[in-house]
């Protein structure tokens, strides 16, 4: 099968739908299907024309809608796109709860147009179908996978505390800075090491932060490629992830520290999977994630426990397992006589289109 992939790119800026993307369509040219990878930044009027002419000129047997990303910003561009691709389409829904009302409503073109649309958790899900119930039978879940390799754990001397995110505000940074001072007020020899993305954009807010570390034992890591990040989270004697709406399947920085057999502490909330129970620590408050981090440096026992069942839940967001639900899908969709696998020699084909912006 040849699948149109479809995501919105901003040049030079960093976005965990692109990335997503990417990694699944790596992922699925490595059973042979064959993807043509449409990352366009402009969808004005006469950007959307020019990418659905693009994607018809390639003749894909399925086109597959990545959503939201970035570089759609505001645009209804790819709603339009959904309509008018000439061949079935697919939606992979990534947020919903979030929206407003005026963009939930938009997403009514998707509803209609989209032969089947994926959510990446459940929640999302129910929410959506609660405006739209007669996508019941077209919808399905399937998990996001990690945009960082995965390593066995192998500890360094010293206690590391390893934060990894956007570089952004509420991402929780303030809370790995707080955590920081806590560690230095009751002497424990902790370093804090907050790993991410920086878009240009929030520069400014990370100096100020910078600013405020001042003192603190805090080590910035900023931009760093996916391996290096494997490395620093499967080496952390810990890993804070103080999300402020609480952990979720959702989140791939989650997938990246339980793959790199993490023991990891974070926040509870509503749309905590019940499976993640035995694999993390739950903390509302730096207090308490402070208390937890101390458990797990004082207790080796404890906290190899831990990083066996991160490991081990670590299996369901494998890429493989990802891209073979989304292949089963894909064949439900594409015309009978494209249904088997690309040829030999488009293996491992990842054609990215030369009108991205």
């Amino acid at each position: 099968m040849n699948i149109c992939m479809v995501t919105g790119a901003v040049p030079g800026v960093r976005c965990g739908v692109e990335d997503y993307t990417f990694q699944l369509a790596q992922s699925l040219t490595a059973g042979g299907t064959a993807i043509d990878l449409v990352r366009e930044a402009d969808w004005t009027v006469a950007g959307t024309r020019r990418a659905i002419a693009a994607i018809r000129a390639a003749r894909p047997d399925i086109v597959h809608i990545q959503y939201p990303a970035l570089g759609y910003g505001a645009s209804i561009g790819p709603h339009l796109l959904a309509g008018l691709a000439g061949a079935p389409v697919l939606l992979t829904l990534h947020e919903y709860s979030a929206f407003r009302l005026p963009k939930r409503s938009s997403l009514l073109a998707f509803a209609i147009a989209a032969r089947h649309i994926i959510f990446t958790t459940g929640f999302e899900r129910d929410r959506f179908l609660g405006l739209f119930p007669w996508c019941r039978s077209k919808s399905s879940i399937v998990p996001i996978g990690s945009n960082i390799p995965f390593l066995p754990h192998r500890p360094t001397p010293g206690a590391r505390i390893a934060f990894f995110g956007q570089l952004r505000p509420d991402r929780g940074l303030e809370a790995c800075l707080e955590l920081a001072r806590l560690a230095k007020e009751r002497g424990r020899d902790w370093r804090v090491q907050i790993i991410g993305g920086l878009n240009p954009e929030h520069r400014d807010y990370l100096a100020g932060l910078g600013a405020r570390a001042a003192g603190l034992d805090v080590e910035w890591l900023v931009d760093l490629e996916a391996e290096a990040v494997a490395q620093l989270l499967s080496r952390a004697s810990a890993v804070y992830l103080p999300y402020p709406d609480g952990v979720s399947e959702r989140r791939g920085t989650l997938m990246a520290a339980l793959g790199n057999q993490a023991a990891i502490v974070t926040t509870d909330g509503p749309f905590r999977p019940s499976e993640i129970e035995q694999a993390v620590r739950l903390a509302n408050g730096t207090e308490e994630a402070f208390e937890a981090l101390e458990a797990i440096i004082d207790d080796a026992a404890a906290a190899a426990n831990m990083r066996a069942e991160a490991a081990r839940l670590a299996d369901r967001y494998d890429w493989g397992r990802i891209s073979e639900e989304h292949l089963r899908l894909y064949a439900r969709f594409a015309p009978a006589d494209r249904r088997s696998s690309t040829p030999p020699q488009q293996f491992g084909r990842i054609h990215v289109d030369p009108w991205r912006r």
